[in-house]
């Protein structure tokens, strides 16, 4: 992990928040990503173009959803990439593996602690109970200096992780995985996963910051974030205790079909009463 004295961290890092790398989509959103990539690449890699069009026969490998996407699936440890092809890391393939509930979710435990946001609060609250999702909010603002729906958000993405992964008991309590290793080599109770030893968690620490950039901006939330299957963003921003009148939201929506505007004004809580 960064510290504030690092040279890493840039003076515009430091003036809002210690720590990087914090997303504002959880593991669900990941994994339904992943059987995505699954569909198209089986074990081997396919063109990002391809993977891409999983979420509509016009998208492209380009724009926020696709580079938040992809810096989700990379901080979770999910994919790889070979010759200008992505496929699934070793351990995305365990994830979106059906067959074996217990590799499956050792997989889910695995992928949460690949995400160095993710394991640092991991470890903070390991045995003990989860604040409060408003607390936890509070928590990640200051700690990442992020606005309010970003931490919101963030921390309602979080809390499905844990639970997605089964890392939560029935009192709300964290529990690192059914044998907490000993081993610092171990991830998740399991052997890390090889594939993903070249990983760089500062690069990804900044790419997931620069891609869920849109979001952390108040006065302009990216509208690609709200569309798709498997994007939690939207859900989460609904589900938070914001009112809507917090909101301040500015949308770009000339280059989006008549049928994709009435969703987001519907996600947005505006629906049809907006088409005129």
């Amino acid at each position: 992990m960064t510290t504030p004295n690092s040279g890493a961290v840039s003076t515009q890092a430091a003036n809002k928040g210690v720590k990087r790398g914090l997303p504002a989509t959880g593991l669900p959103a990941a994994e339904e990503a992943a059987r995505k990539l699954w569909d198209v690449a089986r074990l081997g890699t396919t063109k990002p173009d391809a993977f891409a069009a999983q979420w509509g026969s016009n998208n492209k490998a380009s724009g926020g959803a696709w580079r938040a996407r992809m810096a989700m699936l990379r901080g979770f440890g999910l994919v790889r990439t070979k010759d200008d092809e992505v496929g699934l890391s070793d351990l995305g393939q365990r994830l979106v593996n059906d067959s074996d509930i217990v590799a499956q979710q050792a997989a889910r435990r695995e992928a949460v602690m690949n995400l160095n946001a993710y394991r640092d609060l991991v470890h903070d609250f390991e045995g003990t109970q989860l604040p409060d999702a408003a607390t936890l909010a509070s928590r990640l603002r200051y700690e990442y200096g992020k606005n309010p729906t970003f931490a919101q958000t963030a921390a309602d993405a979080f809390l499905a992780s844990l639970k997605h992964a089964g890392m939560l008991d029935a009192s709300n309590t964290v529990r690192h995985g059914p044998d907490k290793p000993s081993d610092p080599e171990l991830i998740g109770g399991i052997a890390a996963d090889a594939s993903n030893d070249d990983r760089d968690e500062d690069r990804e620490a900044d790419e997931i910051d620069e891609a869920f950039g849109d979001i952390d901006d108040e006065t302009s939330i990216n509208p690609e974030y709200f569309g798709g299957e498997g994007n939690d963003v939207s859900s989460a921003l609904r589900s938070s205790n914001l009112k809507r009148a917090d909101l301040v939201v500015t949308l770009e929506l000339s280059r989006f079909r008549v049928d994709e505007v009435i969703q987001i004004l519907d996600f947005l809580g505006y629906g049809r009463r907006a088409i005129r």
